[in-house]
């Protein structure tokens, strides 16, 4: 399909049979559980994913969440054809909000209209006989856990009040490490959990400071970006002894382990906690200040520090260096 992604999402919308506005809604749903009667449970989720789109601001919201995704897809993947979209791009958007720590109930309803994007793909799919599958299910299901550990309600700060003490009270030595590498590389937690001896580039120095730094390279972060990350001495060493530990070669934390430990220290030191992502929003914050010290530019340090994040757009780091609303 060709033309901008506005026109292919409304192409979507008028010809999958998705676009049920003016039609009964509850009639829809009678419809439904009849038709699925004894097949399956039927549940208001099973219901859910299943009926049309049958009101203006519901078509309006889930129309501009489709517009967004198909132009992540086109700037991170160069995907010009939104029937080209599949599971793996729809999971790297939502992780994208997350990381950006929308609230809550915005996670659930970009989930929404994801899963209400899948039934109008294949709905267009089917009348155009194009032979194109969807389902996204899966990978929609494994946002969730991060989504709800990370998502916090009503959270005002993003940041840590005080993330040295943090890491301190963290008990488990494993986790500990993540957490330092994350506070002084900015690292997301999916950079520095799955680990091995060729991450590893020795000492350098800070490009910016010129400091001597331990240096990592990360191989297809988000978005497919290769880049380095720099960290104190010390802590290089204790990730490098780790590694030399390893049988393997390789140092892996769980995640959802990690997180566990995080939220415990944060109990513990009475802050509120904002899930591993907040570490690099300390990171974001710090790094900011120390080089605007050197640049004295404004917009030279956002672009500095949007690289050193691996984001393409200064205005992403603008949103860490405030507080959510």
């Amino acid at each position: 399909m060709k033309g901008s992604v506005k026109w292919q999402i409304n192409q979507i919308f008028y010809e999958s049979g998705i676009n049920q506005i003016g039609q009964s809604k509850h009639q829809a749903k009678e419809a439904l559980k009849t038709k699925l009667s004894g097949k399956s449970p039927v549940t208001w989720h099973v219901i859910g994913q299943n009926i049309g789109i049958f009101s203006y601001k519901t078509a309006d919201n889930y129309r501009e969440i489709w517009r967004q995704v198909a132009s992540f897809a086109k700037v991170n993947y160069k995907i010009r054809d939104v029937q080209k979209i599949d599971g793996q791009h729809i999971k790297e958007f939502i992780q994208s909000k997350i990381e950006k720590q929308v609230s809550l109930s915005m996670y659930q309803q970009y989930v929404a209209a994801l899963y209400k994007f899948e039934m109008a793909l294949n709905g267009y799919a089917q009348k155009h006989n194009t032979g194109n599958v969807y389902d996204f299910k899966q990978q929609i299901q494994e946002t969730k856990a991060s989504a709800y550990q990370t998502l916090i309600k009503n959270t005002k700060e993003r940041d840590y009040e005080n993330p040295s003490t943090l890491i301190d009270h963290i008990k488990n030595d494993a986790h500990k490490l993540v957490a330092k590498i994350q506070y002084e590389s900015g690292c997301r937690v999916s950079e520095c959990t799955h680990l091995s001896v060729k991450n590893l580039k020795g000492l350098g120095n800070d490009p910016v400071t010129g400091e001597q730094k331990g240096v990592l390279y990360i191989e297809k972060a988000k978005g497919g970006k290769n880049g380095f990350k720099y960290m104190s001495v010390e802590t290089y060493r204790k990730l490098e002894a780790r590694l030399n530990e390893e049988s393997t070669g390789k140092f892996i934390v769980n995640n959802d382990e990690y997180r566990k430990s995080l939220k415990k220290a944060a109990i513990k030191t009475e802050q509120q906690y904002t899930g591993s992502h907040g570490l690099r929003w300390n990171y974001a914050q710090e790094r900011y200040e120390q080089i605007l010290e050197i640049t004295k530019n404004e917009t030279e340090t956002l672009a500095l520090v949007s690289k050193e994040l691996f984001h393409e757009r200064i205005n992403i780091t603008k949103h860490y260096l405030t507080s959510a609303e």
